[in-house]
Order: C-alpha cells, then structure tokens, then sequence
C-alpha cells in the first residue's frame, strides 16, 4: 500500500469494505453506471448486470458471443464455456481471480481469508446492518433517481 499512499486500505471486515466503498464511492460502481448508461444501447456497448447473467447463464453466454461475432461455437466448447465460467470451478481456483497489484504484484484487494469468489448467487447481502442496507439505498437513490430507467433497471436486480 505505501507505493499506492495507503490505498486500498485493509478490507479485513464488511464493516471495513462497507466504509471504505460508502458513501464517497471509493469503489465507484454507481458512478460507472452512471456514466455508461447514456451508451447502453450504443451498437458498440453490452450492459449486463450481474444477476440477469446469474439467472442464465447459458442466455447470457450467447448474448456475449453474438455481441463481439462469435459465431459457429460447438456445443461441446458452449459447454466447457459454460463449465469454467461457474462458481463450482473458479471457487478451488480462487487464487486465480484475485485483483493483484504493487510493485512486486505481492498485494491483493481481497484477503486471502475471504477471497473475491465466494458463493455466488443473489441476495447474498445479509451480512450489512440494516443502517449500512438504509445508507446505501441513499447513496444509491441520491446516483440513479435522476433517472427513472436506471433507477428501476438497478434497484430491481438487488432483490
């Protein structure tokens, strides 16, 4: 961290993560969101969001093929595709899938107790308090609510 002047600081806890990410946005993605919304329907850009991948996978797969000109894949490479791209495959290879940045490459965002693939799935969020679940809906409101669409697009994939 001393070559980056502190940052990230240590993400030992959710409370820690919480703090460091809201409401400043360290991690900005609602502002990235923000930015590219305009673009979403740009011939040259793809916005997917997390849980409509997670909830089809295989759809998904093939929305992204098509979209950079991937054509003729065998069902065979689909579904090795498919295979590597899960949770049951990364998870042993965990080490793989870290962010690793410093000098040396010696540093990691995540720790290696938690690790950045965890369980997968959606709605996995019950480990912040409900004051952390309040201030991140405002923060998140006080982003996106200039916008109806990316308001709605956003808020109905967190449930």
């Amino acid at each position: 961290r001393s070559m980056w002047g502190g940052f990230p600081p240590p993400l030992e806890s959710i409370d820690t993560a919480y703090k460091f990410a809201i409401p400043d946005e360290n991690v900005p993605i609602l502002t990235y969101l923000n930015e590219w919304w305009p673009y979403r329907k740009h011939p040259n850009v793809l916005l997917l969001h997390y849980s409509d991948v997670y909830q089809d996978v295989p759809g998904s797969l093939r929305q992204i093929a098509d979209f950079i000109g991937m054509k003729g894949i065998t069902d065979e490479a689909f579904r090795e595709i498919q295979h590597r791209v899960s949770i049951e495959y990364m998870k042993p290879r965990d080490g793989k899938y870290h962010m690793i940045y410093g000098k040396n490459l010696d540093k990691t965002v995540m720790t290696p107790k938690g690790g950045l693939i965890r369980k997968g799935g959606l709605g996995k969020r019950k480990t912040i308090s409900e004051d952390q679940e309040r201030a991140f809906r405002e923060h998140m409101s006080n982003l996106l609510s200039h916008d109806d669409e990316l308001m709605k697009w956003y808020s109905d994939r967190l449930k």
